[in-house]
């Protein structure tokens, strides 16, 4: 069929001249509704008129006409004199069809690369270890807890043939047909690899990778993170950061408390990374990620029987994987009462059994807690022990939110882009004026992690250098038209005495203010002391 289009195109060479193409989309066709060749068209017949008394003369497309439709995309259509026409049909109906093929092809072809960005991003973020290899053993995505169990960076291993790392693993992907399970060994890790592949055009295209190091939930890993990489200038930080860092090389509790995106664990890590025990593990668990029947056995491990479904050799917990290390155990506010009790004894005796174990396991770790809750009022309220908060209170830290160091904003946001930059070729982006207002005057609820999302989904969606208002969330562009109102540095004081003027200056009227500007009103506060109002 692909030879006899391609001589049919070639013939219509010599037609081109005498008649008239086009391809019209779905919205310039919508105006001819009524017409019948359009009718018959849109019911995926290919439509021949020669000069049709039913076609409404001051509305139809065309004269003499033969319509190939492409696959609801629009249509293709030629015109011109009705015996030149005619002789054209038959050749012309065989590439139309192709040239309408080629067509969808290509929207198939953008919408592909679409999906596959999207995927790399969502691979980007994702906090599981998780890979993503092409046909011909190349790494295409990683997230950084795979570079973790290979020990290497993102940008060392992406476009590097798996088989530089394990050969093994590369041989046993081959012969999977659509899922399948492989054991292997890396770097002395006994590694479990869940693959599920990608079928396009009937042949293995890509291979989804989901990792898992036996005997540990999670690789055992060396922070990533240290003081240096705390990105800040703004008084709270800054209090925050000398606090942690005199009190990391001691063997101290700590309580770190802040809300959920303001970077506790990269704290942790940090404390981790400047103490004794910076050469041991560093193991996070989430308390209130894992279902409280399988949270005990998570920390503390199992010993063989202690269930049903439980593995034969028993397991180790994080407690014990993170021997002679530091173990965060993130949002412990949510942790249940009954294990309350074992992690104070634990604090106390430095002692612990396994789920279904009779004898005592000494523990050597440094215990580091975060919680976006308040504990003391979850105290009062009987959801959390006294004792145990006032076990792992000894050193608290508070982590301020991004409203309350919005002055590190800049800094924060140049970081983020060269960081995204750098993962998509290296090409520098921007914000426009007035899309940084509007990161200047939105609240970030979500903190540093909501401003880290929201650059990863602008500089994924803008292709060009600059990123406007439009490259920004919904919930973001919410508040574009208060940002318009106030669109320059220079005018941005006499707009806030206006509303003064219009509102009155006690605490009620303010508070109306920072709700029209779409500002909390500490944020209020702190333009209204900038620009030296009272």
């Amino acid at each position: 069929m692909k030879a006899n289009v391609m001589d049919n195109l070639i013939k219509m060479v010599d037609l081109i001249t005498e008649l008239t193409t086009a391809h019209y989309s779905q919205e310039q066709l919508a105006s001819f509704v009524d017409c019948p060749v359009y009718r018959e068209a849109e019911e995926g017949r290919t439509v021949f008129l020669e000069d049709r008394p039913s076609c409404l003369r001051e509305h139809c497309l065309c004269d003499s006409t033969f319509i190939v439709k492409t696959n609801k995309q629009g249509m293709l259509v030629a015109k011109g004199k009705p015996k030149r026409l005619e002789e054209a049909l038959d050749c012309f109906i065989d590439a139309g069809e192709y040239l309408g093929f080629l067509y969808d092809y290509e929207n198939l072809k953008v919408e592909n690369h679409k999906l596959k960005k999207e995927l790399k991003l969502m691979i980007n973020e994702t906090n599981e270890a998780v890979m993503v290899v092409n046909h011909k053993g190349k790494i295409q995505s990683a997230s950084l807890p795979s570079c973790r169990i290979f020990q290497e960076t993102e940008s060392s291993m992406i476009n590097k043939s798996i088989c530089l790392w394990s050969e093994v693993l590369w041989d046993e992907l081959e012969k999977v047909e659509y899922s399948g399970n492989i054991q292997v060994k890396i770097h002395d890790h006994d590694v479990h690899v869940i693959v599920q592949t990608v079928i396009e055009g009937g042949i293995k295209d890509r291979y989804v990778l989901y990792l898992q190091v036996k005997d540990r939930s999670q690789a055992p890993i060396h922070t990533n993170y240290s003081f240096s990489n705390i990105i800040g200038t703004s008084l709270a930080v800054e209090r925050t950061k000398r606090l942690a860092e005199r009190v990391a090389p001691s063997e101290t509790t700590i309580l770190l408390r802040g809300e959920s995106g303001t970077g506790k664990e990269v704290f942790a890590q940090s404390i981790h990374a400047a103490s004794r025990r910076s050469d041991q593990p560093f193991i996070a668990i989430n308390c209130a990620a894992i279902p409280e029947a399988l949270l005990e056995s998570e920390l503390f491990g199992y010993d063989s029987g202690a269930f049903t479904g439980a593995n034969q050799k028993g397991k180790l917990g994080k407690f014990e994987v993170a021997k002679g290390g530091t173990i965060f155990l993130d949002e412990v506010g949510d942790m249940p009462l009954s294990l309350q009790a074992k992690l104070l004894r634990l604090l106390q005796e430095r002692k612990f059994e396994r789920v279904g174990g009779t004898m005592s396991i000494d523990v050597d770790v440094r215990i580091i807690a975060a919680t976006h809750q308040d504990l003391d009022v979850l105290v009062q309220q009987g959801k959390f022990r006294q004792d145990l908060f006032f076990r792992l209170n000894v050193i608290q830290l508070v982590i301020p939110s991004l409203r309350d160091r919005i002055d590190d904003l800049p800094l924060l946001t140049e970081s983020f882009l060269k960081e995204y930059s750098l993962r998509q070729g290296g090409r520098s982006k921007h914000f426009t004026e007035e899309a940084w207002l509007l990161l200047q005057q939105y609240d970030w609820p979500g903190n540093i992690r909501e401003l880290k999302n929201v650059i990863a989904h602008a500089t994924q969606i803008e292709v060009g250098d600059q990123l406007t208002v439009d490259s920004l969330p919904v919930a973001l562009r919410k508040g574009y038209k208060n940002v318009v109102a106030t669109p320059t540095h220079a005018n941005e004081k006499e707009r806030l005495l206006e509303l003064l003027d219009q509102y009155g200056r006690h605490t009620a009227a303010k508070k109306q203010i920072a709700s029209e500007l779409n500002m909390s009103l500490p944020t209020l506060y702190r333009r209204l002391k900038k620009h030296g109002i009272k």
